[in-house]
């Protein structure tokens, strides 16, 4: 039974040894259109004909393209001619098959040495090739011409798409240009000028003094007068704590030094002991020994008060009397004259040693609350607070904060546990250090010369000495004022509108002060200042 089987011209070697060998039949014609890839090489006639005989086959060819039927030939494949109806077969019908293969291999002898020895041992590889196409439908030997063919079908078929696509992306790169030329002509043109001006540096080393009487900052070569306020916040703390000893012990008065101040006149004024020296919660002082209070001094028509320091004792004992720093202590004596609110006294310590003759105490080493966590959640509450009264902002420096425990009371119930009572003030000085800078500034103006403003000024602060009674503080600064050219960037951005490079660079450099100047702009093919001063960067380095 014969099957004749119809190959595409682009159907390799590997299409048609998967038909010869599929085909249910005893004979197998291939009919290979003109110009088929199998004409490209001889050896795949001999590769038919090796899978031929393998699958125990007779394998014929049908062709009208006189080379295929030459190369069949020459590989002793009977080959056929439909056409012109050069029938092989008939042939072969007369004649014994062995006598026809004799004949084809007789006659292609010659031509079939010249060949395989221009092509070497390649029928060996493909031999192994065929062998490895039994075990696998597809071989590498076969890979390069089949994806070849396979790559020229696909883009043949879709060759419509592609032309789709690359129309998409050219319409695509055609609007991005156009955007891109719009918006760097019309949109991002932007220019930045950078300059730099002469500058002059004036190192300095003064005292700051801070008040609270201050009304206005004044300067001086060596010392600044600023205005400051004392912020004072006080409270109350009760906790249970664990832990609490009491002890039986001698009752003891508070004591210490007040400063008395003598405002009323030159004269000297005698305070016998005892006198009485009063908070403003009501808590008595009283000298303990007799003193005479100078008088002041006139300096240029105003009175320069006298002052002296005199020990005091607390009028009761008990730990109550334990206070901080006083800014007031007026003289009960006085009330009612003149001499009330001219004689006063203030002190700058701490008044201590009162008891109540129980002393109490608080272990550290207990769980829970102890007497040091109580007093620092106290100090905690009242920064907060005094943080709240900084409204403006004023500096505050680390020296210029102080927090005095003035009252501590331990309540021991019937169980283990207590309570711990806490009083407490703190107390912070601050100034305004905008207002320091600008004094600075009007101190150098003149060492600078004309034409100059400040552009930075670095203060470092030293020495602090507070005096929280009175809300005064006196600091060491020292730094440095940098002045530079004081240019009028405003007027020399609209001069330049629209000059290019050169322009710019030559106008700017002609204004006095000015040391360098450096222009940039953006897209890098714009070569002149925007109109717009919206779209002009003026910068001072």
């Amino acid at each position: 039974m014969e099957k004749k089987i119809f190959l595409e011209k682009n159907d390799g070697l590997e299409v048609a040894v998967e038909e010869l060998i599929n085909a249910k039949s005893d004979t197998v014609i291939l009919n290979i259109p003109k110009d088929s890839v199998l004409g490209r090489s001889v050896n795949n006639f001999h590769v038919l004909k090796r899978e031929g005989n393998t699958a125990q086959k007779v394998i014929m060819i049908e062709s009208v393209d006189d080379h295929i039927l030459e190369l069949a030939s020459l590989a002793t494949i009977t080959a056929i001619n439909p056409v012109f109806q050069k029938k092989e077969r008939a042939v072969s019908d007369i004649l014994p098959r062995a006598a026809v293969l004799l004949k084809k291999q007789a006659q292609s002898n010659t031509k079939k040495q010249q060949i395989e020895e221009e092509n070497g041992d390649v029928e060996n590889a493909l031999d192994e090739g065929i062998e490895q196409k039994r075990e696998k439908p597809k071989l590498a030997f076969y890979d390069e011409v089949k994806t070849e063919e396979k790559i020229e079908k696909k883009s043949r078929k879709n060759f419509p798409g592609r032309k789709k696509t690359l129309l998409l992306i050219g319409v695509f790169v055609c609007f991005g240009f156009l955007l891109f030329i719009y918006l760097g002509w019309f949109v991002l043109p932007r220019a930045t000028v950078v300059m730099t001006l002469k500058q002059k540096s004036i190192p300095f080393d003064m005292v700051m003094d801070v008040s609270q009487n201050y009304t206005k900052t004044e300067t001086s070569n060596s010392k600044i007068l600023l205005r400051g306020q004392l912020i004072a916040s006080q409270g109350n703390l009760a906790l249970p704590i664990s832990g609490v000893t009491a002890v039986n012990g001698e009752a003891t008065y508070a004591g210490g030094i007040i400063t008395v101040v003598n405002e009323f006149g030159t004269s000297q004024q005698k305070l016998v002991a005892t006198t009485r020296f009063e908070t403003s919660d009501g808590k008595i002082f009283r000298l303990r020994k007799d003193i005479v209070v100078p008088g002041g001094t006139m300096v240029k028509g105003v009175l320069k008060p006298g002052t002296i320091e005199v020990d005091v004792i607390a009028d009761k004992p008990g730990d109550e009397y334990n206070i901080g720093p006083v800014e007031k202590f007026s003289i009960p004596g006085f009330k009612g004259t003149p001499r009330f609110a001219k004689f006063y006294g203030f002190s700058k310590t701490d008044m201590t040693g009162g008891s109540s003759g129980i002393k109490l105490s608080a272990s550290t080493s207990t769980q829970g609350e102890t007497e040091e966590s109580v007093i620092e959640k106290l100090k905690i509450a009242l920064e907060e607070k005094t943080g709240i009264l900084n409204s403006v902002g004023l500096s505050i420096l680390d020296d210029a904060k102080r927090f005095v425990v003035t009252k501590k009371d331990f309540q021991i119930s019937s169980s283990t546990d207590s309570t711990l009572y806490v009083e407490g003030v703190l107390k912070e000085i601050g100034f305004d250090e905008k207002e320091l800078k600008t004094a600075l500034g009007e101190v150098f103006k003149k060492d600078a010369g004309e034409n100059m403003r400040v552009r930075t000024i670095n203060i470092s602060y030293g020495t602090t000495t507070p005096n929280f009674a009175s809300g005064t503080l006196s600091a060491a600064i020292h730094g440095d004022v940098l002045f530079e050219t004081d240019a009028d960037t405003d007027l020399l951005k609209k001069s330049i509108l629209g000059k290019d490079t050169n322009e710019v660079t030559a106008f700017i450099l002609s204004v006095p002060g000015v040391e360098s100047a450096k222009v940039t702009f953006k897209p890098f093919w714009v070569t002149k200042i925007p109109k717009d001063p919206a779209k002009v960067d003026f910068k001072i380095e």
